[in-house]
């Protein structure tokens, strides 16, 4: 997909994608060609404006060379060029526990913003104020969990997407166990399982995680579909026992799934094939 942006002479348009052009068109205008060489979500899709700085940097995953590109405004420069080093760390993680990064072509983007974060694919908006405890529930405060969070929707929600809202657990459940995944190897199971335990009081079974299909009901007025999501994850962990079994089916999900919609059933199918038990009760309850 190619987006072309006009815009003001001085302003950076930035979107999606890769940058493929920048030229002046007019007078007072330049013009931005960005290409998404990937599927995406039509709410995935966004542009920025602004007076932007544009620094690069780049991390390797599984043996390629991811770039890393952030557009920040000019007074927040220096800044941001340390407090996104963390990135690296957050993306080989993930690549690690749910397979590689998805969209190794178009790189990986935070883009400053207004608003605390978005998971705009390759462009993740960033608005957390260059600061690890803004927002931050955990104990340890060395990651911003805007971006850890974020971060984990490239896999969750932008390459593997619900096909319903109601499996909308599948993008926010599966984001927030990364959250815990992170912390489990920076730190060890024991911070893991001291933050699974916090979390945990956050459920409150106002809805069921999975609501109802082909009806527009907003399945984020419960905060379930995140914390209860996360931790439906952590006792399928627990009840499998069997942690290089648990990532398998993950990966698998991951593979099987990427850049295409999916519901929970299917999920749910692949742990039983995969366990060799049923399941399925252990989902229903």
């Amino acid at each position: 997909m190619m987006i072309r942006l006009k815009v003001p002479k001085g302003y950076t348009a930035v979107s999606n994608g890769t940058l493929k052009k920048q030229f002046r068109s007019e007078a007072k205008y330049d013009q931005f060609e960005w290409f998404v060489s990937y599927p995406i979500n039509n709410y995935n899709v966004t542009f920025y404006l602004g007076k932007f700085e544009y620094f690069s940097d780049s991390v390797e995953i599984q043996g390629d060379n991811l770039l890393l590109k952030y557009y920040v405004l000019p007074y927040n420069l220096e800044k941001a060029k340390t407090h996104f080093e963390q990135s690296k760390q957050i993306l080989k993680a993930y690549s690690k526990f749910f397979g590689k990064y998805p969209f190794m072509r178009d790189g990986f983007g935070l883009v400053e913003s207004p608003y605390e974060g978005m998971e705009h694919q390759t462009a993740i908006a960033y608005g957390n104020s260059y600061s690890n405890v803004e927002n931050n529930t955990y104990r340890k405060k060395e990651f911003d969990y805007i971006i850890v969070h974020e971060a984990a929707h490239e896999w969750w929600g932008n390459a593997v997407s619900a096909v319903d809202m109601a499996d909308i657990w599948i993008h926010e459940g599966f984001a927030t166990y990364a959250e815990f995944l992170l912390v489990e190897d920076v730190y060890g199971k024991d911070e893991y399982n001291y933050e699974i335990n916090q979390k945990r009081k956050f459920i409150f079974n106002f809805w069921p995680v999975v609501e109802n299909y082909d009806v527009n009901e907003n399945s984020f007025a419960s905060n379930d579909v995140y914390t209860k999501g996360a931790m439906i994850l952590h006792c399928l962990r627990s009840t499998i026992n069997n942690d290089s079994l648990f990532f398998k089916i993950i990966r698998d999900f991951f593979k099987e799934n990427e850049f295409n919609v999916v519901t929970t059933q299917q999920f749910i199918d692949l742990v039983n094939q995969s366990t060799g038990k049923n399941f399925t009760p252990f989902f229903k309850k």
